[in-house]
């Protein structure tokens, strides 16, 4: 789970950096978000399946910013809340 320690959640952002200064990086988190959408795409269309993806990292790099660590629960429960917030309007393929 990316969210559970902040050694995990350093791990992740360190090879978003890593992609980001490096092209021998991106292939590897390029196929990440690929799995991610693809996971996504299975309940919703793929822009509400990339605007979730976006709420996702976005509470992901927040958590791994915050001092002190917000713990997984409030994390998960903000995420949950944002989405709730866009999905009444959204209209899962499945």
């Amino acid at each position: 789970d990316l969210l559970s320690t902040q050694q995990s959640l350093a791990v992740n952002l360190e090879l978003y950096a890593a992609a980001a200064h490096d092209a021998r990086y991106r292939n590897i988190t390029t196929q990440w978000m690929a799995k991610t959408q693809h996971a996504l795409q299975l309940h919703f269309d793929a822009r509400t399946a990339q605007l979730i993806d976006d709420i996702i990292e976005g509470a992901t790099i927040r958590r791994a910013m915050s001092h002190p660590l917000p713990s997984i629960e409030e994390t998960r429960a903000e995420a949950r809340d944002a989405l709730s917030r866009l999905l009444p309007q959204a209209k899962p393929t499945k």
